[in-house]
């Protein structure tokens, strides 16, 4: 867009509204205005009536500031847009717009034309490659906020994305910095943008963990209701109860560094070559205390604030006000530089019906003056005309009220017609139930493989009976047997190869090797390496990456047996990090983190529960992620017990959990269920199934290893686009 000298950059966020207007003087940008204005209540406060809280907060702000004729430019958060990345093949720059218009269609899950979508092209001078972000978001959701917006006069001549506005103000001020590729964070409300800054390259996630979770967390365990839990958040730092505070958040911590760990693990797997070491926190939620030391321990990197703005100039009284909430005006920064002309994506997802009108509505001043000069040279000649338009007045009230009655009866019939359509459009849903069905035959394959790494460990044939008084006889660190305890995968897209990253947790004894994890390697690691080295196998609809398999041995958990049954370990993590397959969380010394996504339509559920001690069952529970994918592939639910032990999540919008599975006594029980009621009837209570047997007495020891490894999917996938 055009440079100005001045620009608002605006950003309705769900906790504020926040403004910041920039201004160019010689070479400098000087902050001439800002403004936090917040809502009465958070806009996640359950049956809060958003669209009112929104239109009474935007009033405050066109009150206190002049935004008349202004450069505006808006944005919409991260959870409600659709970014994607994805690598071209190497073509002439001529055909990159219709690649990249190829790409759009095929990366947008929703028929082209019900979104608004702008695209960016990366480019770097040492690789041919041409990696694209394509930005998009559906009209009815982008109409909805732009007719709340215009109630209060407020019409962008650009809206972009959160992430990438935040993208924008970081390159902007760290510019020159020589800084390697690093990390934004932004922690919102309701969700969390991930940022990586990569030179001139930019990729985004978005994920469901934000600030109301934090509140939420504190509402239930101190049984508060949500307003009173935000405020105790808020002055969490000085509350008497601060470590109480602390430690009711602390699952939420570890949901959050889960999806913080996953993002940048693919980042770096997806991106040879390059290592994140550093994260800059933005947001108003990084004010929490506490957070960025957890996130810098956990992470194992330098974790910083984004807060001071060095290439802005702020003079005079609002210095002192700026500085105190820079935090929380990364957004409100990149818009505004973007109105300016200073943006590094220049992305606009402004429909061009808006964009033609304000363009006609600037015009219409020079009309007007061109019309009034027009009627003082020739004022003489309207004297007849204008004496018969008064005599005309009733027929020109008729007139007025059949134009109203024709364009009235014309927005019905459109009305009507865009209901025939999309109730006739069933061609799309019809396509989107066949897609689920696609890759079905991967999974068993899977399974097979990962059963035939578990056999790879050559088990005694007294460990494949029943006898327990002969499986005792066998020493518990001579028994060469691997137990699955969980078998899970995450499906991603890089450009056009897709992969699976399989994880396996597994339950050994055998003691033979040190340490112990050279167990795994030789025996269910050399079968996968086998298999990998093998390539594409006839029937089988995936090869293994080579090098790919990982015993994770950083993850590794060792249980000692007590005289009563019951166990403890110790671990290579920190003590008290539960970890599962896919939830995860933060619980207390001596359980398992456990749970994991659910695989059905409509939405996977995130099991964050722990696991039970011997004899004792301890469901997992399960959340759902709004934006999971609607067909991807989840990780079976149940934690790991050394007795008796039942898994499973449940799913929600047709997610389903998956049941435990083996333990060290016998097969867990448990299973999905896509509905749970607080007055359902309670089967542990009502009738107990009594507990077998361990296979391990008192002074035993065993082994809990994650183990990984990574699939790409092999098909024809989709049509090129000369096809």
């Amino acid at each position: 867009m055009a440079a100005s000298k001045a620009a608002w950059g605006v950003e309705v966020g769900s906790y504020a509204v926040k403004a910041i207007r920039l201004e160019r003087s010689g070479d400098q940008l000087v902050v001439s205005d800002f403004g936090e204005f917040r809502h009465k209540k958070p806009l996640s406060t359950p049956d809060l009536n958003v669209d009112e809280a929104v239109r009474i907060t935007l009033g405050q702000l066109v009150s206190q500031k002049n935004l008349e004729n202004e450069t505006l430019v808006m944005s919409i958060e991260g959870r409600s847009s659709l970014p994607r990345f994805a690598k071209l093949p190497p073509a002439d720059k001529k055909a990159l717009p219709k690649l990249v218009e190829f790409e759009a269609v095929q990366q947008i899950p929703f028929p082209i034309e019900e979104v608004e979508w702008d695209a960016k092209t990366f480019e770097s001078e040492d690789s041919p490659e041409v990696e694209v972000g394509i930005f998009a978001i559906k009209k009815d959701v982008l109409e909805h906020r732009l007719a709340v917006w215009s109630e209060h006069g407020l019409n962008p001549q650009t809206i972009t994305l959160g992430p990438v506005a935040v993208y924008n103000a970081v390159r902007y001020d760290l510019a020159g910095a020589g800084r390697k590729p690093f990390v934004v964070l932004d922690i919102g409300t309701r969700s969390s943008d991930l940022v990586v800054v990569d030179g001139e390259n930019c990729w985004i996630r978005t994920f469901p963990i934000g600030g109301s979770d934090f509140t939420e967390a504190i509402a239930e365990t101190f049984k508060l209701p949500y307003s009173k839990a935000e405020r105790l958040k808020q002055e969490s730092a000085t509350s008497k109860y601060a470590k109480q505070i602390m430690q009711a958040m602390r699952p939420v911590f570890g949901d959050l560094l889960e999806g913080v760990q996953r993002s940048i693990s693919f980042y770096e797997n997806s991106h040879r070559g390059v290592k994140l070491e550093t994260v800059l926190g933005v947001g108003s939620t990084f004010k929490i205390p506490g957070l960025r030391k957890f996130l810098g321990a956990q992470l194992g990197l330098n974790v910083a604030r984004f807060d001071e703005f060095r290439r802005l100039q702020v003079e005079g009284r609002l210095a002192s006000d700026f500085a105190s909430q820079g935090v929380s005006m990364a957004t409100a920064y990149g818009l505004a530089l973007q109105g300016l002309g200073e943006a590094a994506i220049e992305v606009n997802l402004t429909p061009s019906a808006v964009l033609r009108e304000q363009v006609w509505a600037a015009k219409t001043k020079w009309f007007v003056g061109a019309a009034a000069v027009a009627v003082a040279a020739s004022g003489l000649m309207f004297v007849p005309a204008i004496s018969a338009q008064s005599s005309m007045g009733a027929g020109t009230v008729r007139g007025k009220a059949e134009v109203d009655s024709v364009k009235s009866l014309a927005n019905r019939h459109k009305s009507e017609l865009d209901r025939i359509s999309g109730e006739a459009n069933v061609g799309y849903r019809a396509a989107n139930f066949e897609r689920l069905l696609d890759n079905r035959e991967v999974w068993p394959h899977l399974v097979s493989d990962a059963m035939g790494a578990i056999a790879a460990a050559g088990p005694q044939p007294e460990l494949l009976g029943s006898d327990l008084r002969r499986i005792k006889g066998i020493d518990a660190g001579d028994r060469r047997l691997v137990l699955l305890e969980d078998l899970s995968g995450a499906y991603a897209v890089d450009g056009q190869d897709r992969f699976i990253r399989v994880q396996m947790q597994v339950a050994f004894s055998n003691d033979s090797t040190n340490p112990p994890t050279a167990f795994i390697n030789d025996t269910v690691g050399r079968h996968l390496n086998q298999l990998a080295a093998a390539g594409p196998r006839d029937g089988v609809p995936y090869v293994i990456v080579p090098e790919s398999f990982s015993s994770n041995p950083g993850d590794l958990q060792q249980v000692t047996v007590a005289a009563d049954g019951s166990s403890s370990r110790t671990s290579a993590s920190p003590a008290g990090s539960g970890r599962g397959s896919s939830g995860a969380g933060v619980g207390a010394p001596g359980s398992f983190g456990g749970g994991g996504a659910g695989l059905g339509a409509g939405g996977g559920a995130t099991g964050a529960g722990g696991a039970g001690q011997p004899g004792k069952r301890r469901p997992t529970g399960g959340v759902v992620d709004p934006n999971a994918d609607p067909t991807g592939i989840g990780s079976s639910g149940g934690g790991f017990a050394p007795g008796n032990s039942s898994g499973g999540g449940f799913g929600s919008s047709g997610g389903t959990g998956g049941g435990g599975g083996w333990n060290t006594g016998q097969p867990g029980s448990g299973g999905g269920s896509t509905a749970r009621s607080e007055s359902s009837l309670n089967l542990d209570a009502e009738a107990p199934i009594p507990g077998e047997p361990s296979l391990y007495e008192e002074g035993d020891v065993f082994h809990v290893a994650r183990v990984t490894f990574t699939v790409k999917l092999i098909d024809d996938g989709p049509a090129s686009p000369d096809a």
